[in-house]
C-alpha cells in the first residue's frame, strides 16, 4: 500500500499521528498513488481527476459557499486552541483554514485529499496567510493512515458523498477520534442550486451527455435526506447525533457567475464531455434561460446545507 504524501512538514509520520515512518522514496504524486491502491473505486478516480482540473477555479467568488459553510461548521464544533483536527477531503482548504485559525498557535489541522491540484492550492494559501499549524497529506478519506484515537475532531466539508462506502468512511473517522471527540460533515440539502441546476441538467442531456450513474443517482445528492445523514453517524457508533440546517446561498450578480460555479466545481465533469465548439453553443443557450431568473437583486442561488454532528462516547 502506498504511503500518503506529507506535503508541508518533513517530520516522520509517527510524530504526526501516522502509523508508518516517512521515507523520501515512498513519496508519490496522487496519480501514482491511485494506480497502486486497487481499493480506490474507479468512479472515485474519475472524480479526483475532475477536481485536479477545477482546483485553480475553486476559490472564485461565485463559489463562496465553501467558506460560509466552513464558518457555520466551526460555530457548531467550537474547536479550541491546542486541538488536533482532521479535515477529510479538504479541497483548497476553506474548512482547514477556518479550523487552523481557531486552534492556533499550538493546535494543528491535518488536511487530507486525493487531488494534488487541490493540495497545491491549499499549500500556497497557507504560505500567503502565514498559517504554520497545517499539515497536508495525499490520502484516501476511507483508508486513513492515522493512529487510533488521535484527533479531537474530524471534519468533512462536502466530501463524504463522494466516498463509495460512506458508512465505512465514518467508521474510519470514528476510529481515529478520541473519546469525547466529535465528527461533523456537511452535505447539500434538497433544492440546493435549483432551479439553475435543473435547467443545466435538462439542456446538457439534450447534448447527449451521460451521467455516470444516471441523473437520479448523483453522488452529490446522496446526503440530501436528513434521516440518512443522522443514521450514518449513528451507524458509526456516534452518540448525541444532531443535524443542523443552514442556508449559505446568495445572489449572483451576473449570469457569468453561474458559469464560474459550473466550471469551478464537479459540474465540469459533465461539461468536459462536450467539445469546445459544443460548450460555447451550450453556454450561450444556457445563459439565456438562466438570465430569465434574474430579479432586482440578481439571480438567487440556493445553497441549503445539512450539517451533521456526532460524538464518540
Amino acid at each position: 500500500m502506498a504511503v500518503p504524501r506529507l506535503w508541508c512538514q518533513s517530520s516522520g509520520l509517527l510524530s504526526v499521528g501516522l502509523r508508518a515512518p516517512c521515507h523520501q522514496k515512498w513519496v508519490k504524486m496522487a496519480s501514482e498513488i491511485i494506480k497502486e491502491q486497487s481499493k480506490i473505486d474507479p468512479q472515485l478516480q474519475k472524480i479526483v481527476a475532475v477536481f485536479d482540473q477545477v482546483a485553480a477555479d475553486y476559490d472564485k467568488e461565485a463559489l463562496r459557499w465553501f467558506p460560509f459553510c466552513a464558518d457555520k461548521m466551526m460555530d457548531i464544533l467550537l474547536p479550541s486552541p491546542g486541538m488536533k483536527v482532521l479535515d477529510v477531503a479538504a479541497g483548497t482548504g476553506a474548512l482547514t483554514i477556518a479550523a487552523a485559525q481557531r486552534i492556533r498557535p499550538v493546535g494543528r489541522v491535518y488536511a487530507i485529499d486525493l487531488a494534488d491540484g487541490m493540495l497545491s492550492v491549499l499549500e500556497a494559501k497557507t504560505r500567503v496567510m502565514g498559517l504554520e499549524n497545517i499539515d497536508l497529506f495525499n490520502m484516501n478519506g476511507d483508508q486513513l493512515e492515522f493512529r487510533d484515537q488521535y484527533f479531537d475532531a474530524v471534519c468533512c466539508s462536502f466530501g463524504l458523498f463522494f466516498m463509495p462506502d460512506m458508512q465505512q468512511a465514518l467508521r474510519e473517522w470514528w476510529r481515529v477520534l478520541k473519546p469525547g471527540g466529535r465528527i461533523i460533515f456537511s452535505s447539500f440539502a434538497q433544492g440546493a442550486f435549483q432551479p439553475m441546476k435543473g435547467l443545466f441538467f435538462d439542456r446538457i442531456e439534450g447534448y447527449g451527455v451521460e451521467f455516470p450513474k444516471g441523473r437520479g443517482q448523483l453522488v452529490v445528492d446522496r446526503l440530501q435526506d436528513q434521516v440518512t445523514c443522522t443514521k450514518l453517524l449513528e451507524g458509526a457508533n456516534c452518540s448525541d447525533v444532531q443535524l443542523h440546517h443552514a442556508q449559505v446561498g446568495y445572489h449572483l450578480q451576473r449570469v457569468e457567475d453561474w458559469w464560474d460555479v459550473l466550471w469551478g466545481s464537479g459540474f465540469r465533469g459533465l461539461l468536459l464531455q462536450l467539445d469546445e465548439k459544443e460548450r460555447l453553443r451550450f453556454r450561450s443557450e444556457h445563459f439565456k434561460e438562466v438570465s430569465g431568473l434574474a430579479k432586482e437583486n440578481g439571480i438567487w442561488m440556493d445553497v441549503g446545507v445539512n450539517l451533521t454532528v456526532g460524538r464518540r462516547a
